[in-house]
């Protein structure tokens, strides 16, 4: 394994600030179900409560492609606050937009893992939107955004992964 690390710290001196993406208009987390996870009970999943808003998530996804590769959900940790640590662990969930793309147990094991800090707002849930953008020989690259649930813009993400197709791994 290789792990390579880099990180552009600090704040530039311009002042102003705007935000030209927009979180999507989808209904509040309490207005919508709790996705189930394929093995609910079973690490860092069993840890969040994800409501998903569009697409398909965990058990809900197989026979269900998304034709957009797009995944947009509500999520919280169920015992830790949302800070930029928790930010950095939701973006790590853009695999799960690739089995809500092919409509599949498909998720993928990192190969890149970008995370953009953009602005802080407190926030109970996080709204994520996922959007896988490709699928080629065994790789797929997909991107998150994710915003407070004032719609302030927190972070924006992106990923490499190899695929890997669970029920095949798994039997």
């Amino acid at each position: 394994p290789v792990a390579r690390i880099s990180a552009a710290l600090g704040k530039g001196r311009e002042s102003d600030r705007h935000q030209w993406r927009y979180a999507p208009n989808v209904p509040p987390p309490q207005d919508l179900p709790v996705g189930q996870y394929r093995r609910m009970g079973h690490g860092l999943h069993a840890e969040m409560e994800i409501k998903v808003a569009q697409g398909h998530y965990g058990v809900d996804r197989v026979g269900n492609p998304e034709e957009s590769g797009r995944l947009v959900f509500w999520i919280r940790s169920r015992h830790h606050r949302i800070d930029k640590t928790m930010l950095a662990v939701i973006a790590d969930f853009v695999p799960g937009g690739v089995g809500n793309a092919l409509g599949s147990n498909s998720g993928g094991r990192s190969l890149d893992n970008t995370l953009r800090w953009v602005a802080w707002a407190p926030t109970d849930w996080v709204l994520a939107d996922i959007s896988i953008s490709t699928l080629a020989e065994g790789l797929a690259h997909g991107d998150v955004t994710l915003f407070a649930s004032d719609g302030t813009l927190l972070a924006l993400g992106s990923q490499t992964m190899v695929v890997v197709h669970h029920d095949k791994k798994e039997g």
